[in-house]
C-alpha cells in the first residue's frame, strides 16, 4: 500500500514553509541586481492559480529545469554576460519550478535549499547596510522553516510550530555575535584569492569628474542624486554657500572642452602635522587672519582629484600613496578610502574665497597658460569683456563686474540651447544668454583672457546638507558645480567667483520635517556601516586592539592604586556603584528562576523529536529487559516471540506496535500520535516483574 504523505494542519502554519522563499525574493529586489529580480516575487504569488492548472504537473517542470541548463550557459555569455547574475537568474527558475508543483517532502526540502543557495549569492554581491537586515531576517525564515521542514517530515502535524520562531530568532541572534566577534578578531585577508571581490556583481556605474569637461558634463553628473562624497568638517557650522569643493583645475579650451593641460608631477609623501602620510603645502605670505578648516573626507566612489575646500596646507592619506601634482591639482596615483585636508579660509574682499600661487609650477607654467584663447571665437568676446568692464581698472573690478552682468540678465537652464551651435560660447552670449554653469563658467574665463587677465576653469562640487544625526556633511553628485578663479596681481593670490546666478547654483529643494530626519538617519548607518564594516581593513583592527590592550592597562592602574590608597566609602561609591548595581540585579534574577526551576526543567526535559523515537525507546526498554532482538527481525516479530517469556506485558506491547505500524506506514493523524504514547506510557507503567527466564 502506498505511504500517505504528511501534511501540516493548519493551526501547525503551513505558511512557515514558504518564509525563506518570500524573504529572499524581497531580498533579491532590495539588492538590485538583475532587473529580472521581481520575477521571483512574480512566481511565487500565482503558485495557488498555478496548482490548478496543468503547469501543477511535476514531469513538465522537470523537463522544463533540463531545458532551461541549456539556456543557461546562453545566459553567461550572451545576456547577463556575468556567472553570478546568471546563477541568481537559474535559481529563481528552479525555485519555481519546485514551487508550483504540489508540495512533497522533496519538493519542500529542494525548494528551502535552492532559496538558501540564491540567498547567499545575493549576499556574497552585495554589501549594503539595509540589506544586512534582510539577511537576519532570512535567517530566521531559514532557521524556522527547517525546524518545521523536520515536524513536518516527520509526521507529528500536532507541534506548535509557530512557538519554534522565538527560538529561530534566538539562533540568530547567537550566530549574529558569533559572527560579529569573528570578523573583529579573524585576520584581515588581502593576498590571494581574497584580494579582490571575485564574487563581486558589476553595480551600476557612477559618474564622476574628469580631467575633461565638455559643455554638458558637469550637468550630467547633476541628475544624479547619490552621495558623492562625505565630510567630517571642522568647524562644521559652515553655510553650504561657502563650501566650494575644489577638484580640477583646468586651463586650456578649443571652443567645446576644456582640459588640464599640465599631467603633473609625482611628489614623495612625508609624515604629515595631522597624521598620516601626504604633503605639506607652503602658507602663502598674505594668508594673515585667515581660518582654519579640517576636512576628512569619504568619497562614495572613485573620484579623479583629493577634493577641498578654500587653501589647501596639508592633504593626508593612509599610507605612503605617491600624489601626482599639478597646478591647483593634487590627485592620488591610486584610489583611497579617505584623506585629511587641512585649509585656510582667506576670505578677499570680493569673491568667494581665496587662495595663494601654485606651490608646484612646472615648466609649461606661465601666464600664458591662464591667457590662452581658443583657435576661433566670436568677435562677441572682446565687446562685450570691454563693455561689462567699463570704468574699472583693477582685474577683481572687472571680475566682479563681468560677475554681476551674468546675474543680472542671464538666467541657468538645463536645456543645451546652444549645443548645436559651431561657437557655442558666442551663441549663449549674444543670442540664448541662458545655459548650463559650464556655459557661465567658461564664457567668464574666456572674457577675462581677452582682457589679459590670467583666468581658469575649477570643476568640483558647490555647498552640501548637513547630516545632524551623523555629524558630517553629505555632498550629492547633483551638488556639482563649475566656477572660475581670478589672479589678483596686486595681492598675488587666486579670487574665485561664481557667475551662474545664485538661484541655482545650490542643488535641488530638500526634504523637510520628520522626512529630512528618517533620510538623515538612513545615511547616517550607511555611512557607519560602510566605515566600520565594509571598509574594515587590518589597520583598523590593529588599532581595535591597540585601544583594548590600553583600555585594560589603564583599568589594571586604576585597580592597583585603588588597592594602595585603600577602599575608602566615597572611592567605592564612585568606582564601584554601576558593578553592585548589576550584581544585584543578577543575583535577584537568578533565584527568581531558581524558584520556578524554569532553568533546570527548560534543560532537562527533552522531548522526543517523533512519536517513532517514543516507541524506539520503548523497544531499547524492553531489550533490557527480555534480551536484545535479531538483525533481521522486525518490530512485530520480536514482540512476539516474547509472548510466551512476558505474558503480562506482552497485550500492551501488542497493541502499541500495532499502534506504531499504523501511523508509520497507512494513516499518520494526531489521535494516532496521542495513542501511541499513551500506550507507550502504559507499557513501561507496568508492574517491574521481569519476563520469564526460561527460552522458547
Amino acid at each position: 500500500m502506498a505511504t500517505v504523505v504528511p501534511t501540516l494542519k493548519a493551526r501547525s502554519a503551513p505558511w512557515v514553509l514558504w518564509l525563506p522563499a518570500w524573504v529572499t525574493a524581497v531580498g533579491y529586489i532590495i539588492a538590485k541586481i538583475s532587473p529580472f529580480s521581481w520575477l521571483l516575487l512574480i512566481g511565487l504569488g500565482l503558485t495557488p492559480l498555478a496548482r490548478r492548472t496543468f503547469l501543477a504537473d511535476p514531469r513538465l517542470w522537470e523537463v522544463a529545469s533540463a531545458l532551461y541548463l541549456l539556456f543557461f550557459w546562453a545566459d553567461v555569455f550572451f545576456v547577463s554576460r556575468h556567472m553570478g547574475i546568471a546563477l541568481t537568474h537559474l535559481l529563481t527558475f528552479l525555485i519555481i519550478a519546485r514551487s508550483w508543483p504540489p508540495d512533497t517532502p522533496r519538493t519542500v526540502g529542494q525548494r528551502l535549499g535552492l532559496a538558501f543557495a540564491l540567498w547567499v549569492i545575493i549576499g556574497a554581491a552585495n554589501n549594503d547596510a539595509y540589506y544586512m537586515s534582510v539577511s537576519l531576517a532570512a535567517l530566521v525564515a531559514f532557521l524556522w522553516a527547517l525546524m518545521a521542514f523536520q515536524v513536518w517530515r516527520n509526521g507529528t502535524p500536532e507541534e506548535p510550530v509557530h512557538r519554534l520562531g522565538p527560538l529561530a530568532l534566538g539562533m540568530t541572534l547567537g550566530v549574529a555575535l558569533l559572527g560579529a566577534l569573528i570578523f573583529l578578531v579573524l585576520p584581515r585577508a588581502h593576498f590571494g584569492f581574497f584580494y579582490a571581490d571575485r564574487m563581486a556583481l558589476p553595480e551600476e556605474a557612477r559618474p564622476r569628474l574628469s580631467d575633461r569637461i565638455d559643455l554638458g558634463s558637469v550637468t550630467r553628473l547633476k541628475q544624479d542624486t547619490r552621495v558623492a562624497f562625505r565630510v567630517y568638517l571642522q568647524p562644521g557650522h559652515l553655510a553650504p554657500e561657502a563650501l566650494y569643493w575644489r577638484g580640477l583645475v583646468l586651463d586650456d579650451f578649443d571652443g567645446r572642452q576644456w582640459r588640464a593641460s599640465d599631467p603633473g608631477r609625482l611628489r614623495p609623501t612625508t609624515r604629515t602635522s595631522i597624521g598620516l602620510w601626504g604633503l605639506e603645502i607652503p602658507t602663502p605670505t598674505q594668508a594673515s587672519g585667515a581660518q582654519t578648516v579640517d576636512q576628512e573626507i569619504w568619497p562614495a566612489g572613485e573620484e579623479p582629484a583629493l577634493l577641498h575646500v578654500f587653501q589647501p596646507l596639508v592633504v593626508s592619506v593612509p599610507g605612503r600613496v605617491a600624489l601626482r601634482t599639478a597646478p591647483g591639482l593634487t590627485f592620488p596615483a591610486a584610489r583611497v578610502r579617505a584623506y585629511r585636508v587641512r585649509s585656510l579660509w582667506i576670505r578677499p574682499r570680493q569673491g568667494r574665497y581665496a587662495l595663494g600661487p601654485d606651490p608646484w609650477p612646472s615648466r609649461e607654467v606661465s601666464e600664458r597658460l591662464w591667457l590662452r584663447l581658443p583657435a576661433s571665437m566670436s568677435p562677441a568676446v572682446r565687446r562685450l569683456a570691454a563693455e561689462w568692464t567699463v570704468g574699472t581698472t583693477s582685474a577683481i573690478e572687472k571680475a566682479q563686474a563681468i560677475e554681476r552682468a551674468f546675474h543680472r540678465h542671464f538666467r541657468y537652464t538645463t536645456v543645451n540651447l546652444a549645443g548645436r551651435s559651431p561657437d557655442p560660447i558666442g551663441t549663449f552670449l549674444t543670442r540664448t544668454r541662458a545655459g548650463y554653469c559650464e556655459y557661465f563658467a567658461s564664457a567668464m574665463v574666456l572674457l577675462l583672457r581677452t582682457l589679459g587677465i590670467p583666468a581658469r576653469v575649477v570643476v568640483g562640487y558647490h555647498g552640501g546638507q548637513w547630516n545632524a544625526q551623523g555629524g558630517f556633511w553629505e555632498v550629492l553628485y547633483q551638488d556639482a558645480h563649475a566656477w572660475v578663479e581670478v589672479w589678483d596681481d596686486r595681492t598675488g593670490l587666486w579670487v574665485a567667483f561664481d557667475p551662474t546666478p545664485p538661484t541655482v547654483a545650490a542643488s535641488g529643494t530638500r526634504p523637510t520635517g520628520w522626512l529630512r530626519r528618517f533620510r538623515e538617519w538612513q545615511s547616517a548607518i550607511a555611512f557607519w556601516w560602510d566605515r566600520q564594516v565594509i571598509l574594515y581593513s587590518a589597520r583598523e583592527q590593529w588599532e581595535m586592539g591597540q585601544s583594548l590592550i590600553e583600555g585594560l592597562e589603564r583599568g589594571f592602574r586604576r585597580l592597583r592604586s585603588l588597592a594602595s590608597e585603600g577602599f575608602k566609602v566615597g572611592r567605592l561609591r564612585r568606582e564601584t556603584a554601576w558593578v553592585i548595581g548589576l550584581a544585584a540585579v543578577g543575583l535577584v534574577g537568578l533565584l527568581g528562576l531558581w524558584r520556578k526551576r524554569a532553568i533546570g526543567r527548560s534543560l532537562l526535559r527533552v522531548r522526543p523529536a517523533s512519536p517513532w523515537q517514543d516507541y524506539y525507546a520503548l523497544l531499547q526498554w524492553v531489550q533490557r529487559r527480555a534480551g536484545p532482538r535479531q538483525p533481521s527481525e522486525t518490530p512485530m516479530a520480536y514482540v512476539r516471540r516474547l509472548q510466551a517469556r512476558w505474558p503480562g506485558v506482552y497485550p500492551a506491547l501488542q497493541e502499541a506496535t500495532r499502534a506504531f505500524y499504523d501511523l508509520r506506514f497507512y494513516r499518520p493523524s494526531p489521535e494516532g500520535v496521542r495513542r501511541l504514547r499513551a500506550l507507550v506510557r502504559a507499557c513501561m507503567k507496568r508492574p517491574s516483574e521481569g519476563p520469564n527466564q526460561e527460552t522458547q
